[in-house]
């Protein structure tokens, strides 16, 4: 069996998140193969679908516990780059790859004035 990578890109409010997964295949050479692969390849993709509308629901209750903390500054990411690693960093705290302080280490070892914030998201995390 060979491995497949399938990117996927969710747009939420002008946020770029890719995530991936991998997925067996079965060699397509009988047509019972094939038919394993399709339901394989739905299951895995509706999956997706239903994991990037929870995320997008999680990231819009953030944006709304942000707006209403008046002690909340911008963290200031300017570059597409720092987006994308600040995109990455909360993916992973959302599916649970890091924990809470590796989150809140992660941010704070890039932007040391930031640890308020970085604590704030964390937090608000575990609540939604």
């Amino acid at each position: 069996m060979t491995r497949k990578l399938f990117a996927r890109a969710a747009l939420f409010g002008g946020m770029i998140l890719f995530t991936g997964c991998s997925l067996d295949t079965l060699s397509p050479s009988t047509p019972s193969a094939r038919i394993a692969q399709d339901r394989t390849h739905n299951t895995v993709s509706s999956s997706h679908a239903v994991e990037d509308t929870r995320f997008q629901q999680v990231m819009s209750a953030l944006v709304q516990r942000i707006k209403t903390n008046p002690n909340y500054q911008k963290i200031g990411l300017k570059t597409p780059e720092e987006k994308q690693w600040f995109k990455n960093l909360l993916y992973k705290l959302w599916h649970r790859d890091i924990t809470r302080e590796q989150f809140i280490a992660e941010g704070v070892k890039r932007y040391p004035d930031k640890r308020y914030e970085f604590t704030f998201i964390a937090d608000a995390m575990q609540e939604i």
